[in-house]
């Protein structure tokens, strides 16, 4: 049988991972808003540059390096899996 103080230590770290639940919630959906910006390309891209030689673009390059911290520092194949 648990003592009070472990039940109480218990409710506590299981009151924390629900706020970092709903703090990664929220991190998340406010990267989805920020993608959703239909101008969003434009304000990277006004540096006139010739994008035919990129792998990768500005903004899929952020939102990948912003789910990897988010996600605890996956690797970038896991982020892509995630996705």
């Amino acid at each position: 049988m648990l003592n009070p103080q472990e039940i109480e230590a218990r409710k506590a770290a299981e009151a924390q991972e629900q706020q970092r639940q709903e703090e990664f919630s929220k991190a998340r959906q406010l990267l989805i808003d920020l993608i959703a910006l239909p101008d969003l390309e434009k304000v990277f891209d006004d540096e006139g540059r010739d994008h035919a030689r990129c792998v990768y673009q500005q903004v899929p390059t952020l939102t990948l390096l912003i789910l990897q911290r988010l996600s605890g520092g996956l690797s970038l194949s896991g982020v892509v899996q995630e996705m």
